[in-house]
């Protein structure tokens, strides 16, 4: 019966053409503009299927793969040419589809060019995903692809059956890099030396990459540190029916001498939300989905309005008669309705007092991350105590022990980081007069509190975006 149900819901879907497009910007760092938009397909209120995870895979199921991707193509070059925006066009199709359509790869080309859209503005994003063992037959295809002028794309590089194996086959013009080698990937040294090799080899065979999934401002830079310029994220952009570049990199410095003062922003991560009126069947499918998720946000309008907590909803369901009572209800009926929720420019130290302060500390777990009042994301303490004590430690290692001014190492990095932007900068280099005497004839502990006082009076008169450090002892 859930078959057939399924079936139809798909067969519905795609008879009343119930797939409209979102597009998420892919920013190049350089410029901060958006050089190209990756098509996602949503579907209409009032479907069955909603989401691309459930229709793609009803799809698959049913051998109707190639008819949905082919109205989903459609439908985004539509919304892409009235949007009228610049740039390339990054469409997702599956191995699948493209062997489908090797016989009829002059009828796509021909109503793209009728669409108005010329071949050499749209990437085909291949999925790794997506296994296929007919190789030979792909790349027979996707040399045709690049003949009539189309770009290629291997998406989701890593996840996938074939890796290096196929990136050699087809030889696409960008990679982009899976989100599970972005995530976290400033504190996670593997996933560097991953990264770093597949920039290396993207370098030789003439490939840009772009790193998928760019949620937190660190990752973007250690991104760009190890030479990647491209990248697709919420940091920089959800997807939309109009979308904006959100995140606009301003003029990078390294701040070792505040490590607390950093944005809580950079501790937000993106995770599915709930509306209040959301059921909590739906909500209890998203728990078991991901066993690590403990909490959801519950967002109104963009405005964040509570938090469903995981354990207080399997409480529920587990109690005598439980399920039946609830099962039917929304998630308003069970969500916490005053979490914490602070902006998205409030500092680290800001609020790691507003949680320890809290006489709800259990409840605080996790809190919800704001930007003008729209819901941004969700942190949990975790991840800032943890941020708190890496700072601690960081500071420690590199800092003056006199003046507590980034010392040699911090000071050497910023001033490669300020050479490598080939920008202008001022440099200023500060020497106190006739020091040694003064030390030798007051003491060591007058010339120490010396240093320290020169020390506090730069902080205090120099502005924010100023670098100060501490070369050499004391």
């Amino acid at each position: 019966m859930e078959d057939q149900f399924l079936e139809q819901s798909l067969d519905a879907l795609i008879r009343d053409h119930g797939i409209y497009t979102l597009l998420q910007p892919i920013v190049d760092i350089k410029t901060s503009k958006a050089f190209g938009h990756e098509a996602l397909s949503r579907g209409v209120p009032g479907q069955v299927l909603l989401r691309p995870d459930q229709f793609f895979k009803v799809a698959f199921e049913y051998n109707r793969l190639t008819e949905l991707e082919l109205l989903c193509m459609r439908t985004a070059v539509m919304r892409f040419l009235a949007l009228n925006l610049s740039g390339d066009l990054f469409l997702n199709i599956s191995p699948i589809t493209l062997l489908d359509l090797s016989n009829r790869l002059d009828q796509l080309v021909h109503d793209l060019e009728k669409s108005g859209l010329d071949a050499s503005r749209v990437v085909i994003e291949i999925s790794e995903r997506y296994h296929t063992t007919d190789i030979p037959t792909l790349l027979n295809i996707t040399t045709k692809l690049k003949r009539y002028g189309f770009r290629l794309a291997i998406d989701d590089l890593g996840t996938g059956h074939s890796g290096l194996k196929f990136w050699s086959q087809l030889q696409p013009d960008f990679i982009k890099i899976d989100r599970h080698f972005v995530d976290r990937i400033d504190q996670d040294y593997v996933k560097q030396a991953f990264v770093r090799s597949m920039t290396e080899i993207s370098h030789d065979l003439n490939c840009q990459i772009i790193a998928e999934g760019v949620e937190q401002e660190e990752e973007a830079r250690k991104l760009e540190d190890m030479g990647i310029k491209r990248f697709q994220g919420y940091l920089f952009g959800r997807p939309d029916s109009i979308p904006k570049v959100r995140f606009r990199p301003g003029r990078r410095r390294l701040n070792i001498r505040e490590p607390l003062s950093e944005p809580i922003a950079n501790l937000a991560r993106q995770v599915e939300v709930l509306s209040p009126n959301s059921g909590l069947t739906e909500a209890e499918t998203l728990f078991r989905e991901d066993p690590h998720c403990l909490s959801i946000p519950v967002v109104l309008n963009e405005v964040p309005v509570g938090i469903l907590h995981r354990q207080k909803l399997l409480e529920v369901f587990a109690s005598t008669y439980g399920r039946s009572l609830y099962e039917k209800r929304d998630v308003k009926s069970l969500m916490q309705t005053n979490p914490m929720v602070v902006d998205c420019n409030t500092t680290i130290e800001a609020v790691s007092k507003l949680v320890t302060a809290d006489d709800d500390y259990y409840l605080r777990q996790h809190f919800l991350v704001t930007r003008q009042g729209d819901y941004l994301g969700m942190a949990n303490t975790k991840s800032l105590l943890r941020r708190i004590t890496d700072s601690q430690i960081q500071r420690a290692r590199y800092a003056n022990p006199l003046t507590q001014l980034p010392g040699n190492v911090p000071i050497e990095e910023h001033l490669k980081h300020l050479i490598d932007l080939s920008d202008n900068f001022m440099l200023m280099y500060i020497d106190i007069n006739h020091f040694k005497p003064f030390n030798d004839t007051c003491g060591y502990q007058q010339g120490d509190r010396l240093l320290r006082w020169t020390a506090n009076l730069l902080r205090q008169e120099c502005q924010d975006e100023v670098f100060v450090g501490h070369i050499g002892g004391g």
